[in-house]
């Protein structure tokens, strides 16, 4: 009769959760400007996550309610702050603390309520209590659309104003204070429009140092990405973000030879053309692509994402193009 209770005592008993811990609204909810919350968690287990990118671990997200009721579904992420000394080609990053983030832009004025989630091991889910914040009319634009008069236009999503992007091709910075550079020259002559790339040489956080689906030793490369949107944002340039380019999937580049794809460095391609038809490479590929939609998803200064540089320098892409 005993183990029969203590069978049923195990049924009944509800599973642990992970649980939140100092949730946090820490910018100003400003219409069409970022909503950042920020906040601890605490596994189930009362220990650490091996790997906190790894959404097959730890699945974040927050469900966000208008004003008018519509409902958005925004990913969260895990962070590490740093902070920024030295000049040109002498920059020093130091970290600061690690927590979880969720970005946004609302894009209603008035009261909004969120409900955080965790999901761990794709099973056991656990929430936040819903919470609720003002959301303040400001000078944001929104995000850059096609218009709907002329689609060969774009405009923003506020007022449809004509966006005409005038820029350059900005990948080969030294650093976040060479950059501050290039924006005092682009804004002085009334640019709006830069195009970076996600590589090795910057912004990559996915390398041979951290192999595949751990971005935890390149959060220093993602600071300086938030750093780059955040600055052009404040002087009105808008950003198209190169997710990946043909060297690194070259066969006889040197960027190849240190890819986290490459089965020499742990990764599950035999050859630089097999990624086209590699299901655990999309798997690590679908990861990444996910952090970075909920790191930099939120920013209306975002103008697009170009998925690759060149995509047809790839390994025989020729004779893979039609997979």
């Amino acid at each position: 009769m005993r183990t029969i209770y203590l069978l049923l005592l195990c049924l009944i008993s509800p599973a642990l959760s992970a649980t939140f811990q100092n949730v946090q609204i820490s910018t100003k909810p400003t219409l069409y400007e970022k909503l950042e919350i920020s906040f601890s968690l605490v596994p189930s287990n009362g220990d650490t996550y091996a790997n906190p990118y790894d959404p097959d671990l730890i699945e974040v997200s927050s469900r966000f309610t208008s004003p008018t009721g519509k409902q958005s579904l925004v990913l969260c992420f895990y962070y590490t702050d740093f902070t920024r000394s030295g000049s040109i080609g002498r920059q020093v990053l130091t970290p600061g603390n690690s927590m979880w983030l969720c970005r946004f832009s609302p894009n209603e004025v008035g009261t909004w309520t969120f409900v955080l989630e965790a999901l761990e091991n794709a099973e056991h889910s656990s929430y936040n209590p819903r919470q609720t914040f003002n959301v303040e009319n400001g000078n944001g634009l929104g995000f850059i659309r096609i218009s709907n008069s002329d689609p060969n236009y774009f405009v923003h999503e506020r007022d449809q104003s004509t966006f005409f992007p005038i820029g350059e091709n900005l990948c080969w910075a030294k650093d976040t204070f060479d950059y501050d550079r290039y924006f005092s020259k682009l804004n002085a002559n009334n640019a709006t429009y830069i195009r970076v790339w996600m590589s090795v040489r910057q912004f990559g956080i996915e390398t041979q140092i951290t192999g595949l689906g751990n971005y935890g030793k390149t959060q220093d490369e993602a600071w300086q990405l938030d750093y780059v949107l955040n600055e052009a944002g404040r002087l009105g340039i808008y950003v198209m973000i190169c997710l990946d380019y043909a060297l690194a999937f070259s066969g006889q580049s040197q960027s190849w030879g240190i890819n986290p794809y490459n089965k020499a460095n742990g990764g599950p391609l035999d050859s630089a053309d097999s990624l086209w038809s590699s299901s655990e490479a999309f798997r690590y590929f679908e990861r990444r692509f996910r952090y970075i939609v909920a790191r930099w998803g939120y920013a209306t200064n975002l103008l697009s994402w170009e998925l690759w540089n060149e995509v047809d320098g790839t390994q025989n892409f020729g004779s893979v193009a039609s997979l």
